[in-house]
């Protein structure tokens, strides 16, 4: 499988970093894609960092909870994952993060990078 545009790989973890103006949906389906390809490559971490995308719809809870149940099937807890998100689009109870626990995804969203790598290369549990 071939790594989606914008996707390196560092000594601990995949990053993963689209850019470009997109729907929500298609937001989650770079981010399942960057998941597929991190599991296939035997990537056990990965950093998708969402603030280079212009995001031209904002989810409902309706979204967040379908995005959680994708990511947790296709991620299907080998993929340890930290989300960067620009501010206007986090979830203060990051739901469709805790949706993706729930099926044994682990899963965080941060709004800065230092704290996604500080939590992606450790074992700490997500936080709720």
């Amino acid at each position: 499988m071939t790594a989606p545009p914008g996707f390196t790989e560092t000594p601990a973890y995949g990053h993963y970093r689209p850019a470009g103006e997109v729907t929500y949906a298609q937001a989650v389906e770079l981010l399942l894609g960057a998941i597929a390809h991190a599991r296939a490559a035997g990537i056990s971490r990965l950093l998708m960092d969402a603030t280079a995308l212009t995001f031209t719809t904002s989810p409902s809870l309706v979204d967040r909870m379908g995005m959680g149940q994708r990511v947790a099937t296709t991620g299907q807890g080998q993929v340890r994952l930290a989300v960067i998100a620009p501010a206007h689009l986090m979830d203060p109870q990051k739901f469709g993060a805790v949706v993706a626990m729930n099926r044994g995804q682990p899963v965080d969203i941060f709004a800065d990078e230092p704290s996604a790598i500080a939590w992606l290369t450790s074992d700490a549990p997500p936080s709720r």
